[in-house]
């Protein structure tokens, strides 16, 4: 089953995503801004100044504290 995300969602990546990355501090909780075709989000990340466009399969839910 695929992810699926609204926008405001609070996200994180993978566990693959996370060891795959060079920086994934900067990556580490991210807000879903725009809801794209074929499965794809843009996601403002806290560490980085433009949304990012990222896979449903490349993001999870992030457990919000």
């Amino acid at each position: 089953m695929k992810n699926t995300f609204s926008v405001g969602d609070k996200v994180t990546l993978t566990e693959s995503m996370r060891r795959i990355s060079t920086d994934p501090e900067k990556f580490r909780i991210g807000e879903v801004v725009r809801v794209g075709l074929w499965n794809i989000y843009n996601v403002q990340w806290n560490g980085v100044p433009y949304p990012i466009g990222m896979r449903g399969d490349e993001i999870v839910r992030a457990e919000v504290k």
